[in-house]
Parts: structure tokens; C-alpha cells; sequence
């Protein structure tokens, strides 16, 4: 009985037609083809350095950080790899201590971080090597990141990096050509996730935006995937250009070029140096208080009345010493900033020798605040 029903269960059974099967092996195939591009396209664009997942995170819903040890690709001025230290900044691995010796931390935006060039040849490493071989003990720690203005930077330090490492000074290098502009929403590119802007007064705002969930989602992907972030660089850059390309198009449109700013861009830096000013002089004061010496080097030259008088505004306002604690570095030759890119287009930051240079620059003057 049992051998008779397990026939007839058999003849019940549904064949499946032939096209079906051969369809079903085909999408499987794809399938995995699919799989192993996608593997093959990752590992290709990790090992040949054409992109790395991101290595950017919220710290506390208000500091934006990098991992640790995460690879980086620079494409500003020159297309390079690098890698950052224990503390995800482009520097030698810190300690939290700061030992007998001083220890000064420089703060600043990529003119300080140096992407271009490798560490060794950063100006803060040059500087120490320089301080250190003439018989000094002195630890200079390379805490710039890139696109930050002093309002990001004042929370890297408020929120984060004053808890977690012991320092002896801080120098804060504050880039004339587009610092105001960074601090303010209203001016240079437009508002960032998470970016920090000072109003008039000096108070700090994170531009917390919500977040799309399908952006949250490629975003995930993209801290994992280096061919995911490669697209998504991409597309983000393209569309940076179209803006900025919009912007000056528009501009041409209803300024004269190389005339005066609208009335409205004018305001905007009037309060972002407003603002600016009184940041820098409560850092300058909560510093104090901390038993931390704070100085400024301003890079750049101060152009326009508004720029001179904020230069001004800002040795008066640190008081007595002022002349010891704000350090002037001027515009250098072109030499000094030129790259043999992938373009042929510079943006100004310093390659090797414009390093050497600076670091000749500062290094005398740091001696002297720091004893």
C-alpha cells in the first residue's frame, strides 16, 4: 500500500516546466556574477587607494571625529593617500599624558592638517623636530581637520579633546582666507551636517539637521564600503561644483566683478568677526582659567579695512602680551603652494617647502611663548 501511495504522490507532484528551471539557474548566476563584481570593483579601489570607507562619526551628537587609524584620500591640490593616528588625526600616535616635558596642541583647518605632504614634513613635526634638536623637550601634537572653521574647532576642543589629553599650550592657526568665512552659515559653502556657526555674539550652533533615512542608509553603507563611499564622494563633489559654479554665476550676474559685496554678505562678516572675536577671547580666558596658555597665528594677509581691524581687535583684545600670543604668518610665494596635480589646479596650500617655510616662520616665536 504504502509503495502504491508513493507513486501516485509522485504523479501529483508539479514538474516544473524546463524554461522555469533554466531561468531560475540564469538569475542565480547573475546573481553571483553580480556578487563578485561588486567584491572585485572593492578590493581594486581599497588597494589602489582610489577611495576608503568613511571614516567620519558623531561624537556626543555635537563633535564630528574620525576613527582611528581610518585611511584617508586627499584630493585637494594633489591626489594622496594617508592615514591617521590613534586619535583619527593626521599626526604620530598620542599619549594622554603629557609627561615633564611641554606639550603644546595645534588647532587649525587643513593648511594645518597638511594632507599634501606626508607627516614628516608637516610644519608642527618640523617645528618640534626643529625646538627639540636645539636642546628643548616639547611634544607638538597636529589636531587640523579639514573644512573646519574656529567654531568647529572651539568644540573639538570644549567637547572633546580637553577631556581626553593633558596639554601646556594651544595654538590655534586661524586662517584669514576663509575662517570668518567658515564660521558663518550664511557665507563660503553652504551649511554642513553637524557643521558649527557663531552668530554675532560669539554663542556656537550645530547644525543639527534631520536626516533622510534613505541618505542615513547609504551613508551606513558607505562606513563600510569603499566603492560605496567612491560613489558617493563622487556624485557630492559633482554636485558641490554645480553650486559653486552656480553661485559665481549669479554673482557676475548682479556684481560687478572684483566691485563691492552685496549689503547682505556684508552684514554676514560683520558678524561672523563679531562673532569671532568674542569666541576667540573666551577660549583665550577658559584656557586661563585651566592653567593652558592660548596664542593665535593668524596665516594669510589681513586684505580690506574689516580683516585689519579684526587683526587689530584681536592683539587688543588678549591684552598685555598680546604681541608674544598673536603671530602674523603672511601669504607666501606662489613656490611655496604649487602642486604638479592631476589638474593643474592649486587651492593654495602649502607642499614641502612651503612647510620648511612656515616652520621657519613660527618656530623662534613658539620657543619664546612656550618658556
Amino acid at each position: 500500500m504504502s509503495v502504491a501511495k508513493s507513486k501516485k504522490e509522485d504523479e501529483l507532484r508539479p514538474e516544473f516546466p524546463q524554461s522555469r528551471r533554466s531561468l531560475s539557474g540564469r538569475l542565480s548566476l547573475l546573481i553571483v556574477g553580480l556578487l563578485l563584481g561588486v567584491l572585485v570593483c572593492e578590493l581594486a579601489i581599497r588597494v589602489t587607494g582610489m577611495d576608503f570607507p568613511l571614516v567620519t562619526y558623531v561624537h556626543d551628537n555635537t563633535v564630528p571625529l574620525r576613527k582611528a587609524y581610518g585611511s584617508v584620500r586627499c584630493v585637494n591640490d594633489i591626489v594622496r593617500v594617508y592615514r591617521l593616528n590613534n586619535f583619527g588625526f593626521h599626526d604620530l600616535d598620542w599619549t594622554n599624558t603629557k609627561g615633564t616635558g611641554k606639550r603644546v596642541l595645534f588647532m587649525g583647518d587643513s593648511m594645518l592638517e597638511c594632507a599634501q605632504v606626508p607627516q614628516a614634513s608637516g610644519f608642527s613635526q618640523l617645528v618640534e623636530d626643529r625646538l627639540n634638536q636645539a636642546g628643548g623637550s616639547i611634544d607638538i601634537l597636529n589636531a587640523g581637520v579639514t573644512g573646519t572653521g574656529t567654531a568647529d574647532q572651539y568644540l573639538l576642543w570644549t567637547e572633546y579633546l580637553r577631556n581626553e589629553i593633558e596639554i601646556s599650550h594651544l595654538v590655534l592657526f586661524f586662517f584669514l582666507g576663509n575662517d570668518l568665512q567658515n564660521n558663518h552659515r550664511h557665507l563660503g559653502h553652504p551649511p554642513v551636517r553637524f557643521g558649527a556657526y557663531l552668530d554675532a555674539e560669539g554663542s556656537v550652533t550645530v547644525n543639527r539637521i534631520p536626516q533622510h533615512w534613505a541618505k542615513a542608509g547609504i551613508q551606513r553603507v558607505c562606513e563600510y564600503s569603499a566603492a560605496g563611499a567612491f560613489v558617493y564622494r563622487s556624485l557630492y563633489r559633482l554636485r558641490r561644483m554645480r553650486a559653486h559654479a552656480e553661485k559665481e554665476r549669479k554673482q557676475v550676474g548682479t556684481l560687478e566683478v572684483g566691485g563691492p559685496q552685496s549689503e547682505a554678505s556684508v552684514d554676514y562678516l560683520s558678524e561672523s568677526i563679531a562673532g569671532t572675536l568674542k569666541l576667540l577671547l573666551t577660549w583665550a580666558e577658559e584656557t586661563k582659567q585651566e592653567g593652558v596658555g592660548f596664542s593665535v597665528v593668524l596665516l594669510g594677509n589681513p586684505e580690506g579695512e574689516q580683516l585689519s581691524s579684526f587683526v587689530e581687535s584681536l592683539r587688543s583684545g588678549l591684552g598685555e602680551g598680546a604681541s608674544k600670543r598673536v603671530l602674523s604668518v603672511r601669504v607666501v610665494e606662489e613656490d611655496l603652494v604649487k602642486f604638479q596635480s592631476f589638474d593643474g589646479v592649486t587651492i593654495g596650500h602649502y607642499n614641502r617647502a612651503g612647510h620648511a617655510w612656515v616652520a621657519n616662520q613660527i618656530a623662534g616665536w613658539l620657543q619664546e611663548v612656550i618658556e
